[in-house]
């Protein structure tokens, strides 16, 4: 979720305090129940870009060796206190410091979209995967904006204070982001080019592409 160049670390500790504001609800719950599924049987798994670890929540403690992965050293800090990761590695999402073939899966949420070179991403999120393991990729469907995650979060359940405390958060972090390299990322590389990057990735086609609650694509790759 929050790992890019290093150049813009500063904007993901910037982001970190205002994180799970934005981004706890049931929307994330939906999302992390599909990753779990996808995950069934993993011992190992490497998040990149993993934030806070809302995504891996709850596999630690189910036996699951998970590493964090991020830029941020503040999100790196609350997803070990949250005991949602067992280990954490502060680095870019292109240079993960991690042996070959070493995980039996990797997560990627929220992290190819914000990416300026997510093919490299892509790359080396493979070449930590051992035969047979699998990779878990989400991104923001085209055409979310701040506005429409507000009403996607109200469908779900998620209260109107809480929708709307995230809502401005997301606009704030969005304006800041596009003076960034994670904002160029976002404007280049969406939707149907993500799909196709990841599907010529030379992995086999495991769930997905399809959308979960109206705001996330979701897609699952296994390699051979």
């Amino acid at each position: 979720m929050t790992t890019s160049g290093a150049s813009d670390s500063w904007f993901w500790e910037l982001v970190a305090p205002v994180y799970e504001l934005m981004w706890s609800g049931p929307v994330t719950e939906q999302l992390r129940w599909e990753v779990a599924r996808a995950l069934a049987g993993a011992d190992s798994v490497a998040d990149i870009g993993c934030g806070t670890g809302f995504m891996v929540d709850g596999l630690v403690a189910s036996g699951v060796s998970v590493v964090g992965v991020d830029a941020s050293k503040n999100m790196l800090r609350r997803a070990l206190a949250l005991g949602r990761v067992s280990s954490a590695v502060h680095c870019t999402a292109t240079q993960v410091p991690l042996d070959s073939a070493s995980v039996d899966a990797v997560v990627m949420t929220n992290l190819l979209h914000a990416h300026p070179e997510p093919q490299d991403v892509l790359q080396e999120a493979i070449r930590l995967l051992r035969p047979g393991g699998t990779l878990v990729l989400s991104w923001p469907a085209d055409g979310i904006s701040p506005a429409r995650m507000y009403g996607i979060d109200r469908a779900h359940g998620r209260g109107i204070v809480a929708s709307l405390a995230a809502h401005c958060a997301r606009t704030a972090v969005g304006i800041i982001a596009t003076f960034t390299a994670v904002g160029r990322g976002r404007r280049t590389g969406r939707g149907a080019g993500l799909q196709r990057l990841a599907q010529s990735s030379g992995l086999t086609a495991g769930a997905g592409p399809r959308v979960i609650a109206g705001c996330q694509e979701f897609l699952v790759l296994q390699h051979a």
